[in-house]
């Protein structure tokens, strides 16, 4: 019998605990706050965790070194131990579930790069367990026709990104066996720019959010994400969201300020146009790396990397008011972006407009990926039952708590084991526009489902 693969979660933005390493004794600047086992709110140091303007994969207060630590307990650790438990029915032969810490402010690109030495790490180590030892072939392509470990990756939110980028990046030389994604805006969040332009965050919050590179990387892409309003200027209309000109001027201002407090050139922090301009190209810098990812993730093949439609479990949050765009205007030459209530929708239950819904974060049509197909696409209505299942809810949102509702562990764990999924309330519902018979998510067998 063989046994599952290793598996590696990787968690969504803002879900490692950051530590600063430079004191003697390391200090928690980014986590949970917890007494008694019992997790009371979260630490949010911001102007900790500000990156340099002069090298943005650096802290802008030194002397410091923010390194990240462990998983937020309570988004990550059930769904964990779960998948430990349940992932193998032989007795004192688990299977191996890793969690992948990494530095959620930093581009992409570079912890796609940390976690490819990971999964190499991974499969090392899995290979000196007993029960794995001698099952399983190290190689890529053994000779011997022995069965290859490989690992299978859990994304999160922004994990999934993570996951599509490395996949993109690494083309057939990867060594993943299964994926799954819950939750993971493939082509953004409105929230994102909510967060970085609206006056409902903290001004401090504001300012981490657009000096931190991986804010970019979730702005929305999808079709009619981004919307025209009043334009009496001469200038052509901004067509994406990574265009500098679509942003309103204060988003540069405040970069410009964090410019010249935190520039090592002292020509830069003592000129106000010198600062602009600096803080113009910071700005541009983070846009384009983003746009260059999201265009990566959008021509990801899976049919050229090796990873058939069937090993791919993507788990998306509905049901919930869940913004849907962002519209841009400009008069007097000024550039404004509005969030109007009307954007904030949840049409799942009509007949009409069924894909104007999310999980409260993430839109539906952000959170299809282009490499699969919608009738591949299990939907998950964000409802949960239980008091401290709605207290979660309460506290954290449908988004943050989807990986730890009861179904979403079981698929994962069922798609995981390679087992199919006979049961109609298995398996949620299938997308908008996509018929019972029609629908083939993995692990499905024939039967109708409830929708």
């Amino acid at each position: 019998m063989l046994l599952p693969d290793p598996v590696i979660l990787v968690p969504g933005i803002t879900g490692t605990y950051l530590y600063d390493q430079y004191p003697v004794s390391p200090e928690n600047v980014w986590g949970e706050k917890s007494a008694f086992g019992v997790t009371l709110g979260t630490r949010k140091n911001y102007e900790r965790i500000w990156l340099h303007p002069s090298g943005l994969r650096y802290e802008a207060q030194e002397p410091s070194r923010i390194v990240p630590g462990q998983l937020f307990q309570a988004a990550y650790e059930e769904f964990i131990e779960e998948l430990r438990a349940e992932l193998s029915d032989v007795a004192n032969a688990s299977v191996p579930v890793f969690p992948f810490v990494y530095d959620w402010r930093a581009p992409l690109e570079r912890t796609q790069a940390l976690l490819g030495g990971f999964i190499d790490e991974v499969l090392k180590r899995t290979m000196l367990i007993p029960h794995y030892h001698g099952r399983y072939s190290p190689h890529k392509s053994p000779r011997d026709g022995a069965p290859t470990l490989r690992v299978s990756l859990v994304g999160h939110s922004m994990g999934g990104l993570i996951i599509a980028g490395y996949l993109a990046r690494k083309g057939k030389s990867h060594r993943v066996g299964r994926v799954v994604t819950v939750a993971t805006p493939f082509r953004g969040s409105c929230d994102a720019v909510d967060k970085m332009v609206t006056g409902k965050t903290r001004p401090r919050e504001r300012t981490a959010a657009r000096a931190t590179p991986t804010t970019y990387y979730l702005l929305p892409s999808y079709p009619g994400a981004l919307t025209v309003g009043e334009w009496n200027a001469p200038d052509n209309k901004p067509t994406s969201i990574f265009d500098p000109n679509a942003w309103q001027p204060s988003v540069m201002s405040s970069i410009a300020k964090y410019v010249r407090q935190y520039a090592a050139d002292q020509n830069i922090r003592s000129s106000e146009r010198k600062a602009h301009q600096h803080a113009l190209k910071v700005f541009r810098r983070m846009l384009s790396a983003a746009a260059r990812h999201r265009d990566s993730i959008e021509q990801l093949s899976l049919t050229r990397i090796g990873v058939p439609t069937h090993k791919w479990l993507c788990i998306v949050g509905v049901d919930e008011r869940t913004r849907m765009s962002v519209e841009i205007q400009r008069t007097d030459r000024v550039t404004e972006m509005v969030l109007h209530d009307r954007q904030v929708q949840n049409q799942w239950k009509k007949r009409t407009d069924r894909h104007l819904t999310g999980d409260g974060t993430v839109p539906f049509v952000s959170a299809v990926p282009s490499f699969l197909k919608r009738s591949n696409i299990v939907c998950v209505r964000a409802k949960y039952d239980g008091v401290l299942e709605r207290c979660y809810d309460w506290f954290s949102g449908a988004h943050a708590m989807l990986l730890n509702t009861t179904v979403v562990q079981r698929w994962s764990a069922q798609h995981l084991r390679d087992e199919e999924i006979p049961h109609r309330w298995d398996w949620g519902v299938p997308a908008p526009g996509i018929s019972n018979e029609a629908w083939t998510p993995p692990g499905r067998t024939t039967g109708t489902v409830d929708s």
